[in-house]
Protein backbone atom coordinates (compact mmCIF):
# COMPACT_ATOMS: atom_id res chain seq x y z
CA UNK A 1 0.00 0.00 0.00
CA UNK A 2 1.57 3.55 -1.14
CA UNK A 3 1.68 5.48 1.71
CA UNK A 4 2.87 8.89 2.97
CA UNK A 5 4.26 7.96 6.64
CA UNK A 6 5.58 10.79 8.46
CA UNK A 7 9.22 11.23 9.26
CA UNK A 8 9.55 7.79 7.85
CA UNK A 9 11.71 8.48 4.24
CA UNK A 10 14.14 5.36 3.40
CA UNK A 11 16.61 5.12 1.30
CA UNK A 12 17.35 3.02 -1.69
CA UNK A 13 20.85 1.38 -1.98
CA UNK A 14 22.24 -0.96 -4.54
CA UNK A 15 26.61 -1.45 -4.47
CA UNK A 16 26.93 1.95 -5.71
CA UNK A 17 24.17 3.98 -5.72
CA UNK A 18 21.68 5.57 -3.62
CA UNK A 19 18.22 6.60 -4.64
CA UNK A 20 15.59 7.92 -1.52
CA UNK A 21 12.02 5.94 -1.33
CA UNK A 22 9.39 7.03 0.28
CA UNK A 23 8.19 3.99 2.07
CA UNK A 24 4.58 4.27 1.32
CA UNK A 25 1.91 6.02 -0.84
CA UNK A 26 -1.44 5.57 -2.46
CA UNK A 27 -2.27 5.94 -6.28
CA UNK A 28 -3.72 9.03 -6.98
CA UNK A 29 -7.04 7.79 -8.61
CA UNK A 30 -10.31 9.50 -8.51
CA UNK A 31 -11.59 11.01 -5.70
CA UNK A 32 -15.27 9.81 -5.02
CA UNK A 33 -17.57 9.22 -2.25
CA UNK A 34 -18.48 5.70 -1.40
CA UNK A 35 -21.13 4.55 -3.57
CA UNK A 36 -23.70 2.12 -1.91
CA UNK A 37 -20.60 0.01 -0.36
CA UNK A 38 -21.85 -4.09 0.13
CA UNK A 39 -23.07 -4.46 3.88
CA UNK A 40 -20.83 -8.01 3.73
CA UNK A 41 -17.81 -8.66 2.14
CA UNK A 42 -18.19 -11.30 -0.72
CA UNK A 43 -15.42 -13.86 -0.87
CA UNK A 44 -14.31 -16.30 -3.72
CA UNK A 45 -13.64 -19.96 -3.32
CA UNK A 46 -9.66 -20.55 -3.16
CA UNK A 47 -7.36 -22.61 -5.70
CA UNK A 48 -7.10 -25.17 -3.04
CA UNK A 49 -10.81 -26.00 -1.57
CA UNK A 50 -8.63 -26.65 1.52
CA UNK A 51 -6.82 -23.27 1.60
CA UNK A 52 -6.12 -22.30 5.26
CA UNK A 53 -5.81 -19.09 4.84
CA UNK A 54 -9.55 -18.31 3.82
CA UNK A 55 -8.06 -16.19 0.71
CA UNK A 56 -10.52 -13.95 -1.10
CA UNK A 57 -10.84 -10.94 -3.09
CA UNK A 58 -13.55 -8.47 -2.86
CA UNK A 59 -14.94 -4.98 -5.25
CA UNK A 60 -15.87 -1.65 -3.07
CA UNK A 61 -16.86 1.11 -5.49
CA UNK A 62 -15.75 -0.42 -9.11
CA UNK A 63 -12.50 -1.99 -10.39
CA UNK A 64 -10.37 0.44 -8.61
CA UNK A 65 -11.05 -0.21 -5.35
CA UNK A 66 -10.11 -4.29 -5.20
CA UNK A 67 -9.00 -5.58 -2.23
CA UNK A 68 -7.63 -9.18 -1.50
CA UNK A 69 -8.28 -10.82 1.69
CA UNK A 70 -7.02 -13.48 4.26
CA UNK A 71 -8.60 -14.04 7.62
CA UNK A 72 -6.33 -14.18 10.62
CA UNK A 73 -7.14 -14.98 14.35
CA UNK A 74 -5.94 -12.15 17.10
CA UNK A 75 -6.70 -13.41 20.36
CA UNK A 76 -9.07 -16.19 19.41
CA UNK A 77 -11.48 -13.32 16.94
CA UNK A 78 -11.35 -14.33 13.12
CA UNK A 79 -10.81 -10.92 11.49
CA UNK A 80 -10.31 -10.31 7.39
CA UNK A 81 -6.94 -8.52 6.82
CA UNK A 82 -6.19 -7.15 3.31
CA UNK A 83 -2.64 -8.33 2.02
CA UNK A 84 -0.14 -5.56 1.49
CA UNK A 85 2.81 -6.28 -0.04
CA UNK A 86 3.37 -2.41 0.11
CA UNK A 87 4.15 -2.22 4.02
CA UNK A 88 5.32 -4.23 6.43
CA UNK A 89 2.97 -3.71 9.63
CA UNK A 90 -0.17 -5.97 11.35
CA UNK A 91 -3.20 -3.39 12.31
CA UNK A 92 -6.85 -4.32 12.80
CA UNK A 93 -9.89 -2.27 13.69
CA UNK A 94 -10.96 -3.06 17.14
CA UNK A 95 -14.23 -1.90 17.63
CA UNK A 96 -16.27 -3.95 19.04
CA UNK A 97 -13.50 -6.14 20.00
CA UNK A 98 -12.72 -6.86 23.19
CA UNK A 99 -9.59 -8.84 23.90
CA UNK A 100 -8.14 -10.79 26.80
CA UNK A 101 -5.81 -10.16 29.47
CA UNK A 102 -3.55 -12.42 27.23
CA UNK A 103 -2.80 -8.98 25.09
CA UNK A 104 -0.42 -6.47 26.41
CA UNK A 105 -0.01 -3.12 26.05
CA UNK A 106 3.11 -2.03 25.26
CA UNK A 107 2.29 1.72 25.52
CA UNK A 108 3.52 2.57 22.46
CA UNK A 109 1.30 4.94 19.84
CA UNK A 110 2.17 5.34 15.88
CA UNK A 111 0.41 6.62 13.34
CA UNK A 112 0.20 6.23 9.50
CA UNK A 113 -0.94 8.37 7.28
CA UNK A 114 -2.16 7.39 4.12
CA UNK A 115 -1.73 10.14 0.60
CA UNK A 116 -5.39 10.05 0.11
CA UNK A 117 -5.90 11.66 3.73
CA UNK A 118 -7.15 8.57 5.21
CA UNK A 119 -4.99 6.49 8.30
CA UNK A 120 -4.80 5.00 11.30
CA UNK A 121 -3.39 5.13 14.71
CA UNK A 122 -3.67 3.33 18.05
CA UNK A 123 -1.53 1.60 20.85
CA UNK A 124 0.57 -1.00 20.03
CA UNK A 125 -0.50 -4.58 21.56
CA UNK A 126 1.04 -7.90 21.63
CA UNK A 127 -0.66 -10.89 21.39
CA UNK A 128 -1.37 -14.16 20.32
CA UNK A 129 -1.63 -14.24 16.24
CA UNK A 130 -3.10 -17.37 13.84
CA UNK A 131 -2.42 -17.13 9.75
CA UNK A 132 -3.63 -20.28 8.66
CA UNK A 133 -1.27 -23.44 10.46
CA UNK A 134 0.94 -21.02 12.23
CA UNK A 135 0.46 -19.62 15.83
CA UNK A 136 3.20 -16.82 17.15
CA UNK A 137 2.69 -16.60 20.43
CA UNK A 138 4.02 -12.21 20.91
CA UNK A 139 3.00 -10.75 17.80
CA UNK A 140 2.86 -6.76 17.72
CA UNK A 141 -0.17 -5.53 15.64
CA UNK A 142 -1.90 -1.69 16.16
CA UNK A 143 -5.00 -1.54 17.75
CA UNK A 144 -6.48 0.95 15.45
CA UNK A 145 -9.47 2.73 16.76
CA UNK A 146 -12.62 3.30 13.89
CA UNK A 147 -10.82 4.84 11.23
CA UNK A 148 -11.24 6.00 7.67
CA UNK A 149 -8.87 3.38 6.05
CA UNK A 150 -11.26 0.68 6.01
CA UNK A 151 -13.38 0.46 2.89
CA UNK A 152 -16.81 -2.12 2.72
CA UNK A 153 -15.97 -3.23 6.16
CA UNK A 154 -12.61 -5.46 5.82
CA UNK A 155 -11.10 -5.46 9.48
CA UNK A 156 -7.35 -4.44 8.95
CA UNK A 157 -4.56 -4.71 7.25
CA UNK A 158 -1.20 -7.25 7.25
CA UNK A 159 1.66 -5.97 5.94
CA UNK A 160 3.52 -8.31 3.86
CA UNK A 161 6.93 -6.18 3.27
CA UNK A 162 10.46 -6.74 4.90
CA UNK A 163 11.28 -5.35 8.61
CA UNK A 164 13.05 -2.72 7.48
CA UNK A 165 9.72 -0.97 6.46
CA UNK A 166 7.97 -1.40 10.04
CA UNK A 167 7.07 1.86 11.97
CA UNK A 168 6.12 -1.29 14.61
CA UNK A 169 9.90 -2.49 14.13
CA UNK A 170 11.37 0.97 14.69
CA UNK A 171 9.01 1.83 17.93
CA UNK A 172 9.95 -1.22 20.18
CA UNK A 173 13.92 -1.86 18.89
CA UNK A 174 15.16 -0.15 22.33
CA UNK A 175 11.70 -2.19 23.83
CA UNK A 176 11.87 -5.65 25.58
CA UNK A 177 8.94 -6.56 23.53
CA UNK A 178 9.25 -7.73 20.03
CA UNK A 179 8.24 -5.45 17.04
CA UNK A 180 9.07 -8.14 14.03
CA UNK A 181 6.42 -8.40 11.13
CA UNK A 182 3.93 -11.38 11.46
CA UNK A 183 5.69 -13.37 8.39
CA UNK A 184 8.96 -12.96 9.75
CA UNK A 185 7.47 -14.40 13.30
CA UNK A 186 6.33 -17.26 11.65
CA UNK A 187 9.67 -18.10 9.55
CA UNK A 188 11.41 -17.71 13.22
CA UNK A 189 8.99 -20.13 14.90
CA UNK A 190 8.74 -22.52 12.50
CA UNK A 191 12.59 -22.91 11.34
CA UNK A 192 11.70 -25.53 8.57
CA UNK A 193 9.23 -23.67 6.69
CA UNK A 194 11.18 -21.99 3.59
CA UNK A 195 11.24 -18.04 4.27
CA UNK A 196 8.91 -17.54 1.22
CA UNK A 197 5.40 -16.59 0.21
CA UNK A 198 3.27 -16.73 -2.85
CA UNK A 199 0.43 -14.96 -4.74
CA UNK A 200 -1.98 -15.60 -7.47
CA UNK A 201 -4.52 -12.73 -7.58
CA UNK A 202 -7.46 -13.10 -9.86
CA UNK A 203 -10.35 -10.87 -10.75
CA UNK A 204 -13.15 -10.42 -9.01
CA UNK A 205 -17.08 -9.27 -9.40
CA UNK A 206 -17.13 -6.28 -11.79
CA UNK A 207 -13.68 -8.12 -13.55
CA UNK A 208 -15.42 -11.29 -14.37
CA UNK A 209 -13.59 -14.32 -12.68
CA UNK A 210 -12.42 -14.77 -9.29
CA UNK A 211 -10.18 -17.18 -7.05
CA UNK A 212 -6.15 -17.27 -6.21
CA UNK A 213 -3.86 -18.69 -4.01
CA UNK A 214 -1.76 -17.11 -0.93
CA UNK A 215 0.39 -19.55 0.46
CA UNK A 216 3.65 -19.22 3.15
CA UNK A 217 6.59 -21.63 2.63
CA UNK A 218 5.27 -24.06 -0.17
CA UNK A 219 4.04 -23.39 -3.61
CA UNK A 220 0.75 -23.56 -5.16
CA UNK A 221 1.05 -27.08 -7.22
CA UNK A 222 -0.58 -25.36 -10.06
CA UNK A 223 2.37 -23.03 -10.74
CA UNK A 224 5.19 -25.25 -9.81
CA UNK A 225 6.91 -23.72 -12.96
CA UNK A 226 7.58 -20.89 -10.64
CA UNK A 227 10.92 -22.78 -9.18
CA UNK A 228 12.57 -22.79 -12.43
CA UNK A 229 11.84 -18.68 -12.90
CA UNK A 230 14.74 -16.28 -12.86
CA UNK A 231 15.32 -14.90 -9.35
CA UNK A 232 15.02 -11.41 -9.09
CA UNK A 233 16.95 -9.40 -6.70
CA UNK A 234 15.27 -7.35 -4.62
CA UNK A 235 17.68 -3.96 -4.17
CA UNK A 236 19.94 -3.71 -1.35
CA UNK A 237 18.30 -1.29 1.48
CA UNK A 238 14.87 -0.62 -0.57
CA UNK A 239 12.92 -2.33 2.74
CA UNK A 240 10.46 -2.68 0.16
CA UNK A 241 9.48 -5.63 -2.53
CA UNK A 242 11.30 -3.20 -5.46
CA UNK A 243 13.06 -4.64 -8.51
CA UNK A 244 14.35 -3.68 -11.41
CA UNK A 245 12.13 -4.28 -14.78
CA UNK A 246 14.16 -4.05 -18.45
CA UNK A 247 11.31 -2.26 -20.22
CA UNK A 248 7.55 -2.22 -21.27
CA UNK A 249 6.38 -3.48 -24.71
CA UNK A 250 3.30 -1.39 -25.94
CA UNK A 251 1.52 -2.80 -29.17
CA UNK A 252 4.30 -4.68 -30.47
CA UNK A 253 7.03 -1.94 -29.70
CA UNK A 254 9.69 -1.82 -26.66
CA UNK A 255 10.48 1.07 -24.50
CA UNK A 256 12.92 1.28 -22.03
CA UNK A 257 15.24 3.59 -20.06
CA UNK A 258 14.85 7.43 -19.27
CA UNK A 259 13.89 6.39 -15.47
CA UNK A 260 15.54 7.18 -12.40
CA UNK A 261 18.46 5.48 -13.02
CA UNK A 262 19.25 7.03 -16.75
CA UNK A 263 19.36 10.67 -14.06
CA UNK A 264 22.47 12.40 -15.27
CA UNK A 265 23.45 12.74 -11.61
CA UNK A 266 23.77 9.67 -11.07
CA UNK A 267 24.19 7.52 -14.28
CA UNK A 268 28.16 6.72 -13.71
CA UNK A 269 27.53 5.28 -10.21
CA UNK A 270 25.24 3.11 -11.86
CA UNK A 271 26.36 -0.75 -12.31
CA UNK A 272 26.29 -2.36 -15.35
CA UNK A 273 23.70 -4.36 -14.68
CA UNK A 274 21.37 -1.91 -12.98
CA UNK A 275 22.03 0.79 -16.22
CA UNK A 276 18.49 1.98 -18.42
CA UNK A 277 16.36 -0.71 -16.23
CA UNK A 278 13.18 0.96 -14.61
CA UNK A 279 12.81 0.83 -10.68
CA UNK A 280 10.02 -0.94 -10.03
CA UNK A 281 7.40 -1.64 -6.55
CA UNK A 282 5.29 -4.38 -6.35
CA UNK A 283 2.58 -3.60 -4.45
CA UNK A 284 -0.60 -5.74 -3.47
CA UNK A 285 -1.97 -3.03 -1.73
CA UNK A 286 -2.52 -0.92 -4.77
CA UNK A 287 -5.30 -1.83 -7.21
CA UNK A 288 -4.15 -0.20 -9.70
CA UNK A 289 -0.14 1.13 -11.31
CA UNK A 290 1.69 4.28 -11.94
CA UNK A 291 4.50 4.69 -14.39
CA UNK A 292 6.62 7.34 -15.98
CA UNK A 293 4.14 9.80 -17.69
CA UNK A 294 6.20 9.55 -20.70
CA UNK A 295 5.18 5.06 -20.72
CA UNK A 296 1.59 5.92 -19.64
CA UNK A 297 1.11 8.88 -22.52
CA UNK A 298 2.74 5.61 -24.76
CA UNK A 299 -0.18 3.48 -23.80
CA UNK A 300 -3.27 5.75 -23.72
CA UNK A 301 -2.23 9.37 -25.10
CA UNK A 302 -3.06 8.27 -28.51
CA UNK A 303 -5.78 5.79 -28.25
CA UNK A 304 -9.31 6.81 -30.01
CA UNK A 305 -11.17 8.79 -27.87
CA UNK A 306 -8.87 8.79 -24.71
CA UNK A 307 -8.81 11.77 -23.06
CA UNK A 308 -6.28 13.10 -19.93
CA UNK A 309 -7.98 14.02 -17.29
CA UNK A 310 -7.45 17.61 -14.90
CA UNK A 311 -6.26 16.74 -11.27
CA UNK A 312 -6.03 13.12 -11.52
CA UNK A 313 -2.07 12.33 -11.68
CA UNK A 314 -2.13 11.13 -14.75
CA UNK A 315 -5.04 9.10 -15.15
CA UNK A 316 -7.10 8.97 -19.08
CA UNK A 317 -10.98 8.36 -19.26
CA UNK A 318 -11.08 5.84 -22.10
CA UNK A 319 -13.79 3.79 -23.94
CA UNK A 320 -14.95 1.15 -22.82
CA UNK A 321 -14.48 -1.60 -25.56
CA UNK A 322 -10.37 0.14 -25.55
CA UNK A 323 -8.03 -2.78 -26.10
CA UNK A 324 -4.44 -2.50 -25.56
CA UNK A 325 -1.18 -5.27 -25.71
CA UNK A 326 0.84 -4.04 -23.16
CA UNK A 327 3.98 -6.55 -21.84
CA UNK A 328 6.26 -5.95 -18.66
CA UNK A 329 9.73 -7.19 -19.05
CA UNK A 330 11.80 -8.77 -16.34
CA UNK A 331 15.51 -10.62 -16.91
CA UNK A 332 14.84 -10.61 -20.13
CA UNK A 333 10.98 -12.65 -20.11
CA UNK A 334 7.84 -10.64 -21.16
CA UNK A 335 4.77 -10.79 -18.86
CA UNK A 336 1.59 -10.18 -20.91
CA UNK A 337 -0.95 -7.89 -18.93
CA UNK A 338 -4.53 -8.96 -19.85
CA UNK A 339 -6.39 -6.07 -21.76
CA UNK A 340 -9.36 -6.37 -18.91
CA UNK A 341 -6.41 -5.17 -16.26
CA UNK A 342 -5.37 -1.68 -18.82
CA UNK A 343 -8.52 -0.41 -18.23
CA UNK A 344 -10.65 0.56 -15.02
CA UNK A 345 -14.31 0.35 -14.68
CA UNK A 346 -15.45 3.36 -12.10
CA UNK A 347 -17.78 6.15 -11.15
CA UNK A 348 -16.64 9.58 -12.80
CA UNK A 349 -16.54 12.74 -10.20
CA UNK A 350 -20.12 13.04 -10.17
CA UNK A 351 -20.31 9.55 -8.30
CA UNK A 352 -22.94 8.47 -11.20
CA UNK A 353 -21.70 8.58 -14.13
CA UNK A 354 -20.41 4.97 -14.73
CA UNK A 355 -17.16 5.28 -17.29
CA UNK A 356 -13.71 3.49 -17.81
CA UNK A 357 -10.33 4.75 -17.02
CA UNK A 358 -6.71 3.47 -17.15
CA UNK A 359 -5.62 1.54 -14.65
CA UNK A 360 -2.27 3.06 -15.07
CA UNK A 361 -1.50 6.55 -13.77
CA UNK A 362 1.69 8.77 -13.45
CA UNK A 363 3.88 7.86 -10.46
CA UNK A 364 3.97 10.30 -7.91
CA UNK A 365 7.47 12.29 -7.62
CA UNK A 366 7.52 11.52 -3.78
CA UNK A 367 7.67 7.91 -3.90
CA UNK A 368 10.78 7.88 -5.85
CA UNK A 369 10.25 4.55 -7.87
CA UNK A 370 9.89 4.43 -11.85
CA UNK A 371 6.68 2.24 -11.60
CA UNK A 372 4.70 0.69 -9.03
CA UNK A 373 2.86 -2.01 -10.13
CA UNK A 374 -0.61 -3.20 -7.88
CA UNK A 375 -3.30 -5.53 -8.63
CA UNK A 376 -3.47 -4.63 -12.09
CA UNK A 377 -0.21 -6.40 -13.32
CA UNK A 378 -0.60 -8.72 -10.10
CA UNK A 379 -3.30 -10.69 -11.14
CA UNK A 380 -1.65 -11.39 -14.51
CA UNK A 381 1.27 -13.27 -12.97
CA UNK A 382 1.90 -16.08 -10.01
CA UNK A 383 4.37 -13.98 -7.87
CA UNK A 384 6.80 -15.73 -4.96
CA UNK A 385 8.49 -13.32 -2.61
CA UNK A 386 11.33 -14.71 -0.62
CA UNK A 387 12.25 -13.04 2.64
CA UNK A 388 16.41 -14.25 2.04
CA UNK A 389 18.41 -15.22 5.52
CA UNK A 390 21.62 -14.53 6.74
CA UNK A 391 23.31 -16.42 3.57
CA UNK A 392 20.97 -15.68 1.11
CA UNK A 393 19.43 -11.83 0.03
CA UNK A 394 15.71 -11.80 -0.95
CA UNK A 395 14.46 -12.34 -4.14
CA UNK A 396 11.18 -12.29 -6.08
CA UNK A 397 10.00 -14.91 -9.00
CA UNK A 398 7.46 -14.51 -11.41
CA UNK A 399 5.22 -16.86 -13.31
CA UNK A 400 2.94 -15.38 -16.41
CA UNK A 401 -0.30 -16.53 -16.01
CA UNK A 402 -2.02 -15.21 -19.19
CA UNK A 403 -2.45 -16.62 -22.48
CA UNK A 404 -2.44 -13.30 -24.70
CA UNK A 405 -4.46 -15.05 -27.61
CA UNK A 406 -7.05 -16.25 -25.29
CA UNK A 407 -7.49 -12.58 -23.00
CA UNK A 408 -7.48 -10.77 -26.49
CA UNK A 409 -10.20 -13.08 -27.80
CA UNK A 410 -12.19 -12.97 -24.58
CA UNK A 411 -11.92 -9.11 -24.19
CA UNK A 412 -15.02 -8.01 -25.73
CA UNK A 413 -17.43 -9.83 -24.15
CA UNK A 414 -15.45 -9.89 -20.77
CA UNK A 415 -15.58 -5.69 -20.75
CA UNK A 416 -19.07 -5.84 -21.85
CA UNK A 417 -20.55 -8.09 -19.22
CA UNK A 418 -18.12 -5.93 -16.63
CA UNK A 419 -19.47 -2.56 -17.55
CA UNK A 420 -22.85 -3.69 -17.70
CA UNK A 421 -22.59 -5.57 -14.15
CA UNK A 422 -20.99 -1.79 -12.15
CA UNK A 423 -23.80 0.00 -14.25
CA UNK A 424 -26.33 -2.40 -12.29
CA UNK A 425 -24.36 -2.09 -9.24
CA UNK A 426 -24.26 1.90 -9.49
CA UNK A 427 -28.01 2.30 -10.28
CA UNK A 428 -29.42 -0.57 -7.97
CA UNK A 429 -31.23 -1.93 -10.37
CA UNK A 430 -31.87 -5.67 -11.53
CA UNK A 431 -30.35 -5.28 -14.96
CA UNK A 432 -29.36 -8.92 -16.84
CA UNK A 433 -25.77 -9.83 -17.15
CA UNK A 434 -24.98 -11.79 -19.79
CA UNK A 435 -24.12 -15.30 -19.47
CA UNK A 436 -20.09 -16.15 -21.42
CA UNK A 437 -20.44 -17.55 -24.91
CA UNK A 438 -18.08 -19.13 -26.87
CA UNK A 439 -15.67 -16.86 -28.80
CA UNK A 440 -13.02 -18.10 -31.40
CA UNK A 441 -9.28 -17.49 -30.59
CA UNK A 442 -7.91 -14.68 -32.74
CA UNK A 443 -4.28 -13.22 -32.92
CA UNK A 444 -2.99 -9.85 -31.24
CA UNK A 445 -2.76 -7.16 -33.14
CA UNK A 446 0.59 -5.12 -32.75
CA UNK A 447 -0.77 -1.89 -34.06
CA UNK A 448 -0.19 1.74 -32.19
CA UNK A 449 -4.06 1.88 -32.28
CA UNK A 450 -5.63 -1.13 -31.11
CA UNK A 451 -9.44 -0.43 -30.45
CA UNK A 452 -11.50 -3.20 -31.16
CA UNK A 453 -14.27 -3.80 -33.18
CA UNK A 454 -17.98 -3.99 -31.89
CA UNK A 455 -18.78 -7.46 -31.77
CA UNK A 456 -22.05 -8.99 -31.98
CA UNK A 457 -22.65 -7.94 -28.15
CA UNK A 458 -22.54 -4.53 -28.63
CA UNK A 459 -19.44 -3.21 -26.97
CA UNK A 460 -19.92 -0.21 -24.43
CA UNK A 461 -18.35 2.57 -24.44
CA UNK A 462 -18.72 5.43 -21.82
CA UNK A 463 -21.81 5.74 -19.91
CA UNK A 464 -24.02 8.97 -19.83
CA UNK A 465 -25.78 7.58 -16.59
CA UNK A 466 -29.32 5.46 -15.92
CA UNK A 467 -30.68 5.97 -19.44
CA UNK A 468 -27.37 5.08 -21.13
CA UNK A 469 -27.28 2.00 -18.87
CA UNK A 470 -30.71 0.77 -20.32
CA UNK A 471 -29.99 1.11 -23.52
CA UNK A 472 -27.21 -0.73 -23.29
CA UNK A 473 -29.42 -3.34 -21.87
CA UNK A 474 -31.54 -3.11 -24.97
CA UNK A 475 -28.87 -3.36 -27.18
CA UNK A 476 -28.11 -6.64 -25.76
CA UNK A 477 -31.60 -7.90 -25.86
CA UNK A 478 -32.27 -6.87 -29.02
CA UNK A 479 -29.24 -8.64 -30.63
CA UNK A 480 -30.84 -11.66 -29.15
CA UNK A 481 -34.11 -11.34 -30.34
CA UNK A 482 -32.44 -11.09 -33.66
CA UNK A 483 -30.54 -14.50 -33.36
CA UNK A 484 -33.82 -16.12 -32.00
CA UNK A 485 -35.71 -14.68 -35.04
CA UNK A 486 -33.03 -16.07 -37.25
CA UNK A 487 -32.80 -19.50 -36.05
CA UNK A 488 -36.78 -19.85 -36.14
CA UNK A 489 -36.51 -18.80 -39.94
CA UNK A 490 -34.33 -21.88 -39.82
CA UNK A 491 -36.56 -23.76 -38.22
CA UNK A 492 -39.27 -22.86 -40.66
CA UNK A 493 -37.43 -23.34 -43.69
CA UNK A 494 -36.40 -27.01 -42.48
CA UNK A 495 -40.25 -27.60 -41.95
CA UNK A 496 -41.04 -26.85 -45.80
CA UNK A 497 -37.97 -28.50 -46.76
CA UNK A 498 -39.85 -31.81 -44.98
CA UNK A 499 -43.01 -30.95 -45.83
CA UNK A 500 -41.99 -30.85 -49.33
CA UNK A 501 -40.22 -34.47 -49.14
CA UNK A 502 -43.45 -35.55 -48.11
CA UNK A 503 -45.71 -34.27 -50.59
CA UNK A 504 -43.16 -35.76 -53.63
CA UNK A 505 -42.67 -39.29 -51.88
CA UNK A 506 -46.89 -39.65 -52.11
CA UNK A 507 -47.25 -38.40 -55.30
CA UNK A 508 -44.48 -41.40 -56.14
CA UNK A 509 -46.77 -43.43 -54.31
CA UNK A 510 -43.75 -44.49 -51.94
CA UNK A 511 -43.52 -44.21 -48.32
CA UNK A 512 -40.44 -44.00 -46.24
CA UNK A 513 -41.01 -42.48 -42.68
CA UNK A 514 -38.77 -40.18 -41.28
CA UNK A 515 -36.01 -41.13 -38.54
CA UNK A 516 -34.07 -39.85 -35.97
CA UNK A 517 -31.04 -38.92 -37.26
CA UNK A 518 -29.08 -39.93 -33.91
CA UNK A 519 -29.25 -36.17 -32.09
CA UNK A 520 -26.91 -34.25 -34.21
CA UNK A 521 -27.05 -31.38 -31.46
CA UNK A 522 -25.85 -33.88 -28.86
CA UNK A 523 -22.94 -35.21 -31.92
CA UNK A 524 -22.01 -31.70 -32.21
CA UNK A 525 -21.09 -31.65 -28.68
CA UNK A 526 -24.11 -28.97 -27.50
CA UNK A 527 -25.83 -31.45 -25.52
CA UNK A 528 -24.11 -30.83 -22.23
CA UNK A 529 -25.84 -27.40 -21.29
CA UNK A 530 -25.04 -23.91 -21.85
CA UNK A 531 -21.96 -22.83 -20.99
CA UNK A 532 -20.27 -26.04 -18.94
CA UNK A 533 -17.13 -26.01 -20.38
CA UNK A 534 -16.64 -22.46 -20.49
CA UNK A 535 -18.04 -20.79 -16.51
CA UNK A 536 -14.46 -19.12 -15.68
CA UNK A 537 -13.03 -18.43 -18.88
CA UNK A 538 -11.52 -15.24 -18.25
CA UNK A 539 -9.39 -16.24 -15.11
CA UNK A 540 -6.16 -15.22 -16.00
Amino acid sequence: MWRICARHVLTLVTVFLAVPIVSCARLPHLQRDAIKPPTQLRYTNPTNASDPYSFGVANFQGDSTTFYFITISVDGHNLTVALDTGSSDLWINTAGIDFSNKVVNTNQNVSLLYADQSGVDGPILVGEVKIGDFVVDKQAFIAAAPNNATVGGYQGLLGLGPSANSRINELLANTTFNGAPLLQNVFSTYPNVSTFMTLQMNRSTYGISNGGAFTIGKVDPTYSEISNATRLPVLTGSAQWITVMDSVIINGKNMSGNGMLDNASVIASVPAKYQHKLVTLLDSGAALATGPPSYVDAIYGNLTGASLMEDTGGVYKLPCDTKINVSMVFAGVEYPVNPLDLITVDTDLDNVTVGCFSTIGYSPPETQTDWILGDAFLRNVYALFDYGSDEAEPFIQLHSTVDMNEAWSNFDFAATVRTTAFKSYVLGDNTTVPSPSIVSPSSVPTSANTNSDKDAIGALSESDGSDAARHDYNILMTNAWVIIGLLAFVIILLLVLIAMVILRGRQERRYTPLRNSGGAMEVAGYGSGKGSVYETPYDS
